[in-house]
């Protein structure tokens, strides 16, 4: 067992209205009561970690929860650091995270609010950077153009991915409605994570 920052999971539970997102009143389910993407392990040099996130409920709404752990010379795993990205009152869940060859971390989740329709976007942070903070500025992959009326259920998964090529870039893919669709079209980007506040996109 290991400890970590008390939390409680967006949405109580598996098919809630959870979300709000503009002019209607159908919320949107976060799926939060569960590890939705994959858990990840990457081994730099001697360095072995293992990122996991999930969404939990905040103080405004709903954020994105992410652990690195790491692994010693005997396999025994113990918490690095941890952090919750929630920096305004907009909900952001379905995360899906990736880690480069730097041992820099990029998260991309689902994000909507009462004035936002549902879209995706991306954050992350520098191995270098101070513990337990996204220090990149938040990059909008693509902004939504409608709401999603007929069902709660949104989606189900974002996905990162690490470029096999590189070892840097990290593909993001994750679903919209355009204006007037009633069936989700899908945006997939490339980023980098290179310096403070910012991304090469």
């Amino acid at each position: 067992k290991i400890e970590v920052a008390d939390y409680h999971y967006q949405g109580d539970g598996q098919l809630k209205n959870s979300v709000p997102q503009p002019e209607t009143d159908q919320r949107l389910d976060t799926q939060g009561d569960k590890l939705m993407s994959r858990v990840i392990y990457r081994r730099i040099g001697d360095q072995q970690s293992i990122v996991a996130v999930h969404s939990i409920k905040t103080a405004q709404s709903g954020g994105v929860r992410w652990y690195e752990f790491r692994l010693d010379d005997q396999q025994n795993i113990s918490l690095f650091q941890q952090g919750t990205y929630a920096p305004d009152s907009l909900y952001r869940w379905l995360p899906s995270p990736a880690m480069d060859k730097f041992g820099n971390i990029g998260i991309g989740y689902s994000i909507s609010g009462e004035e936002l329709f549902p879209g995706q976007r991306f954050t992350g942070r520098l191995a270098g950077d101070p513990v337990g903070i996204m220090n990149l500025k938040e990059t909008v992959l693509v902004n939504g153009e409608a709401s999603q009326t007929n069902t709660l259920r949104w989606e189900d998964y974002t996905q990162t991915a690490i470029d096999p090529s590189d070892d840097f870039t990290i593909w993001y893919v994750g679903d919209y409605l355009k204006k007037g669709a009633s069936t989700y079209s899908t945006k997939i980007g490339a980023f980098r994570l290179q310096s403070v506040q910012s991304f090469e996109k």
